[in-house]
């Protein structure tokens, strides 16, 4: 009978030698690989809820009222290029989801002229912690306009509304009866449906044309208005 022969390299067998050579890399990488899963996995332990309420404190003729649909940055202290958006809701709400540490708050006027809209007293930082939900209110202000010297314009003072304000208030409520319209299926009958007080002074107006179509509109100047159509989606003068 033939004797099996192995040759040996220490106390070892050759053949276990190669055998090993081939099974503890791929253990070792099995393991490696558990271990990244893991350290991955713990991101999850670290995302917390930040959730407020966005407001303007000085509306000319609303006074302290919510600022909705209001697009709010949140921007990672020592990191530009680490940032988280959110667009508030019809209430003026947000929420949104981030990492523990601190975060700067930005907030722009989207259109023309374009100004820093947080209140003068405004906390500019959030420190997100350890806590599930943290709440951060954000108040806002709104630059008033004036006359230029020597113009034969009017100048803006306390509950007067220039331009620049009417159209931002013109596009809110454009913002309003399209939200109104994707919850409920139809137009809003007035503006009192989508939150704001009807007056006959206005400043801003809205009428009902059909089924799926509206106006908006707001004075610009003595026997003429600005419209917004929403079958063309633009605002002409009229």
């Amino acid at each position: 009978m033939e004797t099996l022969k192995w040759k040996r390299r220490g106390n070892y067998p050759m053949k276990y030698i190669k055998l090993m050579s081939l099974f503890i890399p791929a253990v070792c990488c099995l393991f490696a690989g558990v271990a990244v899963g893991q350290s991955n996995a713990d991101v999850y332990d670290k995302i917390r809820m930040v959730r407020g309420e966005v407001r303007f404190t000085d509306h000319p003729e609303l006074g302290n009222t919510p600022a909705n649909f209001m697009f709010i940055v949140f921007r990672r202290v020592g990191c530009d290029d680490c940032l988280v958006g959110v667009e508030t809701d019809i209430d003026g709400k947000y929420s949104l989801f981030v990492g523990e540490g601190t975060y700067e708050v930005i907030v722009y006027n989207p259109t023309d002229p374009v100004y820093d809209m947080l209140a003068p007293d405004q906390p500019r930082q959030i420190r997100v912690g350890t806590e599930d939900k943290t709440v951060f209110n954000i108040d806002l202000k709104l630059m008033h306009e004036a006359a230029e010297p020597g113009s034969s314009g009017r100048s803006v003072v306390a509950g007067e509304i220039g331009a620049t304000e009417k159209r931002r208030l013109g596009d809110d409520v454009v913002s309003r009866v399209e939200a109104f319209k994707a919850t409920h299926g139809k137009l809003p009958d007035s503006l009192s449906d989508i939150g704001i007080k009807e007056t006959e002074d206005g400043p801003i107006y809205y009428q009902e044309i059909s089924d799926d179509r509206y106006e908006v509109w707001y004075g610009a100047a003595l026997g003429e208005s600005v419209t917004y159509d929403s079958q063309t989606k633009e605002w002409l003068p009229k």
